[in-house]
């Protein structure tokens, strides 16, 4: 199910040339849960900041090998 936070979210990811997979997590739907390979955490965590300004209290790095 698609949303604009979620849309956002991977835009911001996008325009950072990171075309991960993003999914909303939690009770509350406030936590963003990105799915990237280990040498990509960083760049993800780069993103955190715009990522909370679209609503999500929470940004989850799973890590994925073959992400």
């Amino acid at each position: 199910m698609s949303d604009a936070a979620l849309d956002g979210a991977r835009g911001v990811l996008a325009a950072h040339g990171l075309p991960v997979e993003v999914e909303r997590a939690g009770h509350a739907g406030d936590m963003l849960l990105v799915t990237a390979p280990p040498e990509r955490i960083e760049d993800v965590r780069a993103c955190a900041a715009d990522l909370r300004k679209l609503g999500f209290r929470y940004v989850t790095i799973e890590i994925v090998p073959d992400a």
